[in-house]
């Protein structure tokens, strides 16, 4: 942001920084349990022999 800001110039030159805060809300980001479940089963499996 600082660099964005230098490359903005004069436009910017007021702007400030100083007390910005950063937050994520991760509850938006979609769960792989149910791939992981999957690939899990997979492994757990013994595939060679159901392939023979």
């Amino acid at each position: 942001l600082n660099q964005t800001l230098q490359r903005c110039g004069p436009p910017c030159a007021s702007v400030s920084l100083d007390g910005l805060v950063f937050s994520a809300n991760f509850s938006t980001i979609p769960g792989v349990q149910r791939q992981q479940e999957a690939l899990g089963d997979v492994s757990g499996s013994n595939i060679s022999v159901k392939l023979e």
